[in-house]
């Protein structure tokens, strides 16, 4: 087989989210040809998406020996650094690939995360405009600035970033992000608007599925009120809320939400 087969065979198994066996295609056509950039970068990407970071940054280094003029490939180097911590040689990065193409959201964007690790939330602010003046349909950046101007006490400013980021996912129904839209309705809305949304949230519950909420909320068939059913359902997010924000998954998708 050629190495050609083998990366179409790769991006193949990437697409359908088997990233290790994507990862061993990669590496066969890099076996075969090891002077092509592309083999490296998505061979680099499939180890990032398994945590691989320190294996990814190889690949990305390849990748630039071979094309130092694609800023994809910066970009991608400065994400597996940020998610080692590494954040000053992550800036470094995404600014040569912003200074390679600056009319990229996602570079500013991966900046503007960097910057909001380290706390540097008025320069993180920038860099999220800037990759919303790009394309203000972007919705990472709108959830990092949402982050950015909660952190900043702007909570009206904020929650409008938040509602616009619920608004350009409107169709995605995974559960990992309904639990972080569930997330986002708790922390930040007010506390009437936060009873609105739990009421909302349960009434559809009932009428979905009724029995479910029967098992789930009353002991030993005693009857409950909706209110101890608000409550009930209220804790069991929160719960739900306080693991999905200690996962792995996430943390991922705090920041690198739908990217």
């Amino acid at each position: 087989m050629s190495d050609k087969i083998f990366f179409e065979d790769g991006k193949a198994f990437y697409c359908s989210y088997k990233y290790h066996e994507s990862e061993v295609m990669f590496k066969k056509a890099i076996e075969i040809n090891s002077h092509v950039s592309e083999y490296y970068y998505w061979c680099g990407n499939a180890l990032y998406l398994q945590a691989r970071n320190e294996e990814s940054i190889l690949m990305y280094k390849k990748c630039i020996e071979l094309d130092s003029n694609n800023p994809i490939y910066f970009n991608s180097y400065g994400n597996s650094l940020r998610n080692l911590n590494k954040y000053e040689e992550a800036i470094d990065f995404y600014t040569k690939a912003l200074e390679i193409d600056n009319k990229d959201e996602y570079f500013y964007n991966g900046l503007g995360s960097v910057l909001y690790d380290q706390k540097n939330y008025e320069k993180a602010i920038e860099m999220f405009r800037n990759a919303t003046e790009i394309n203000p349909n972007y919705s990472t950046a709108n959830f990092g600035l949402g982050l950015v101007l909660y952190k900043q006490n702007k909570y009206q400013e904020a929650n409008n970033f938040f509602k616009k980021t619920i608004k350009l996912n409107a169709d995605d129904n995974s559960e990992d992000l309904v639990k972080l839209l569930e997330w986002i309705g708790l922390r930040f809305m007010s506390k009437n608007s936060r009873i609105d949304f739990l009421e909302s949230k349960l009434e559809t519950l009932t009428k979905e599925n009724e029995k479910l909420i029967k098992k789930k909320f009353n002991d030993d068939n005693e009857k409950i009120t909706q209110n101890q059913k608000l409550q009930q359902y209220k804790i069991s997010i929160e719960k739900s809320i306080r693991e999905f924000e200690n996962s792995f998954l996430g943390n991922f998708y705090l920041f690198i939400l739908l990217n």
